[in-house]
C-alpha cells in the first residue's frame, strides 16, 4: 500500500521531545517519519509553484531544518538518528547536563554487601539468584527491621 507523506515535505522544525522513552517503544516508527521529512512531493495539491522556495525544489531543505531531540539520557538510536538526519549547513551541537549527584548528602554511611549465590547455568541463574533471596537475604531485612 502506497503512502501519502507529502505533508511531511515542508517540515523547518523537528522537535522530538523525549526521545528516550520514545526509544522503549517503536524507534523504527519514528526513524520512517524522519526520513520521509522533506522530500519532494509525490502530487501538487493545489499549490502555487511559484511560492516554493528554490532549496525544497532542488532538494536542499532537510540542510535546512532545525532539528531538536530531547532526552534524558543518550543511546545509540538517538546518537545515530543525530547522525544520519540532522544536517543542517550550519552545524550541529550536542549539549548535556551534569549531574552532581547526591551521594555526598547521605549522612549515615551505608554499609554495601556483595553475597554470591551458586548456579547450574546461566539459564538457572534467575531462578536461583531469586531462591536465594527468599531464603538467606530477605529473613534478616524482615528480622532487622520487625526488632
Amino acid at each position: 500500500k502506497e503512502r501519502d507523506v507529502d505533508y511531511l515535505s515542508s517540515i523547518e522544525v523537528l522537535v522530538i521531545d523525549h526521545a528516550d522513552i520514545i526509544s522503549m517503544q517503536n524507534w523504527s516508527f519514528l526513524t520512517t517519519v524522519v526520513d520521509h521529512l522533506n522530500r519532494l512531493p509525490s502530487k501538487q495539491h493545489g499549490t502555487n509553484v511559484m511560492r516554493i522556495r528554490p532549496l525544497y525544489l532542488d532538494g536542499h531543505a532537510r540542510f535546512y531544518r532545525q532539528s531538536i531531540i530531547l532526552s534524558s539520557y543518550l543511546t545509540p538510536e538517538i546518537n545515530n538518528l543525530f547522525n544520519r538526519n540532522c544536517l543542517n549547513y550550519k552545524g550541529k551541537m550536542k549539549l548535556a547536563c551534569e549531574y552532581k549527584g547526591v551521594l555526598q548528602k547521605v549522612l549515615l554511611p551505608v554499609r554495601q554487601i556483595y553475597e554470591r549465590f551458586d548456579a547450574d547455568s546461566i539459564i538457572q541463574a534467575d531462578d536461583a539468584r531469586l531462591e536465594y533471596f527468599t531464603q538467606k537475604i530477605f529473613p534478616k531485612i524482615k528480622d532487622s527491621v520487625q526488632g
